[in-house]
């Protein structure tokens, strides 16, 4: 690059005063405030790129710093400062995404007022549903929600549950049994 291309692009610049301010915080100096204003913005731009969910980049700026914050003592001076926020930021992303991506949001309350089993068309039904489904356990429980309720398929369930397909396809047996012996006794 040419010198004087990179005198002249304040851009270019910022990673230097990137690094001055963590060296500063990480021997007790207050400038974190300042390091916050030079990088809040390039942060967020790295967010913006990374996050597959827009809504959550203030998120992402705000974790990142609290990881800054948490690790500034493994910073190393000798390296650029804006490249190990960097990787901190796109680690943060990555979390998140991933999180957003294997997060289930099943809940027993959020059942939708529809009944899901169409042989059973009287109204106690859904009420006797939800407490079969209640005596699941906590994984026999996700799968009866996402299979019954929201009619996935055993391979995206298997998949968001972190199972192999064969094993989602046993449980969904036995889930049916169980409610179907349910329905039987009560």
């Amino acid at each position: 690059m040419d010198i004087a291309v990179y005198a002249k692009d304040k851009s270019m610049r910022e990673p230097d005063e990137i690094t001055q301010y963590l060296v500063d915080v990480q021997r007790g100096g207050d400038a974190f405030e300042p390091l916050y204003n030079v990088i809040a913005g390039h942060i967020a731009d790295i967010a913006r790129f990374n996050l597959n969910n827009k809504s959550l980049i203030p998120d992402a700026v705000s974790e990142t710093f609290a990881r800054i914050w948490t690790h500034i003592r493994s910073f190393n001076p000798e390296h650029s400062g804006y490249n190990w926020v960097y990787k901190i930021t796109q680690h943060v992303c990555w979390t998140i995404n991933h999180n957003e991506r294997h997060h289930t949001g099943v809940s027993i309350d959020d059942l939708p007022v529809r009944d899901p089993v169409d042989r059973y068309d009287r109204a106690e039904t859904k009420m006797d549903l939800t407490c079969a489904i209640r005596q699941l356990d906590k994984t026999n429980r996700k799968i009866a929600i996402l299979k019954y309720y929201r009619d996935y398929s055993q391979r995206k369930i298997a998949k968001i549950l972190h199972m192999s397909p064969s094993a989602v396809c046993q449980r969904v047996t036995r889930i049916r049994e169980f409610i179907e012996k349910f329905f039987k006794e009560n």
